[in-house]
């Protein structure tokens, strides 16, 4: 999915803009603005593939911007727009950086054209795709938050995405528990490697199921008290360009890591079931998150443990919050995790694990995935 940032202080152009983008599979608008403030810290955090950046906006040149994103690791190709013909001006894009220049008014052809053409051109010359980021969190203890993570990251890796999973309670974490995965380094080496100075993030994942590589717990509880903030966020900037996707198993207390776990992603899905503390928690958490103000891409929810007699209540979720995904209950995703063999392996044609591959085919670009 190519994923586009648009700077441009006309809200008519940036409508249209959006409208034409919408329209294309391989493409998403990820974030707007329209002015310069605070769309470097932006840029690096969201991490586009494409800027859109206006030569001329109301605080400064657009120009300014292209020069320094063109010294940043990871930096997206950056294309030009202006009413302005004289080749003056476009040189003076190009001298900053910029991959291509269109000028106003430009065709829906001529756009998606030149995004597509400058995202192959920043790939190929040296320009770092960074993961997609997804933090996933349970609103209740038992909601499956964990179980969703390690399957959605399953199924990604099944596709042959590069995707590694990341445990984030530091205490209690269970996820390499439940894949059956053994491992020597974790969060707790992770820090050390940290207070050394140096940051390779890869080393300390472990090897799991159809390759996919988690970043497991602290073997002692105790230890996980090594784990200082500014951790977190260096861990995903270490892994965000060695990997196709990231899954965030974030957990459910608001301490520093968990929240730089959360900023580090693009996208947040909340999981819960159709319990009163489910529904309860969702709308605390949904509080909390907004008094957060951090920029999402997306922020969904998943309901899990959905029967039928559930329909009211999935109902009135979808009517507040917007429902991502709905997982049935089925009560042979217990016994799998008790044995070690996740439902969406050992069952990859039952109802959960189709919902868990919708979700994972619309998350790549809707492309078809075959069992």
């Amino acid at each position: 999915m190519i994923r586009v940032y648009v700077v441009d202080d006309d809200a008519v152009t940036r409508d249209v803009i959006r409208g034409m983008i919408q329209i294309e599979p391989d493409m998403e608008i990820i974030g707007e603005s329209d002015c310069l403030e605070g769309v470097m810290e932006t840029v690096t955090r969201l991490r586009p593939s494409v800027l859109l950046l206006d030569l001329q906006l109301p605080d400064g040149d657009g120009t300014d911007l292209a020069e320094k994103l063109a010294h940043m690791p990871g930096a997206p190709g950056v294309i030009m727009m202006s009413v302005q013909k004289d080749v003056a001006f476009l040189r003076k894009a190009m001298q900053a950086g910029a991959r291509d220049y269109l000028l106003k008014p430009f065709a829906s052809s001529e756009l998606v054209d030149s995004i597509r053409r400058v995202n192959t051109e920043t790939l190929s010359k040296g320009g770092t795709r960074q993961a997609e980021r997804i933090a996933v969190l349970s609103c209740r203890g038992g909601a499956g938050g964990s179980s969703f993570s390690i399957s959605l990251a399953l199924q990604l890796a099944s596709m042959g995405k590069r995707t590694a999973l990341i445990d984030g309670d530091l205490y209690m974490g269970d996820v390499a528990f439940l894949l059956n995965t053994p491992y020597e380094l974790n969060w707790t080496s992770w820090a050390n490697e940290c207070l050394s100075g140096t940051v390779d993030g890869e080393r300390y994942l472990a090897l799991g199921p159809k390759d996919l590589m988690i970043m497991p717990t602290a073997k002692n509880p105790v230890q996980a008290e090594l784990v200082k903030s500014g951790m977190g966020d260096r861990l995903i900037e270490s892994l965000s360009d060695r990997f196709d996707y990231i899954v965030v198993d974030l957990h459910r207390n608001f301490g520093d890591i968990t929240i730089e776990l959360a900023e580090g992603c693009q996208r947040i899905w909340l999981v819960t079931d159709c319990s009163c503390t489910g529904v309860k928690n969702l709308h605390l958490v949904t509080g909390l998150l907004d008094q957060l103000r951090i920029s999402w891409i997306e922020r969904g929810v998943i309901v899990n443990k959905a029967g039928r007699e559930d329909r009211s209540i999935v109902e009135k979720i979808q009517r507040e919050y917007g429902v991502k995904g709905l997982l049935p209950f089925d009560e042979k995703l217990e016994k799998g995790w008790l044995k070690g063999e996740p439902l969406i392996l050992s069952q990859p044609r039952s109802p959960y694990s189709k919902v868990i591959r919708e979700i994972a085919s619309e998350l790549v670009g809707k492309e078809k995935v075959s069992l």
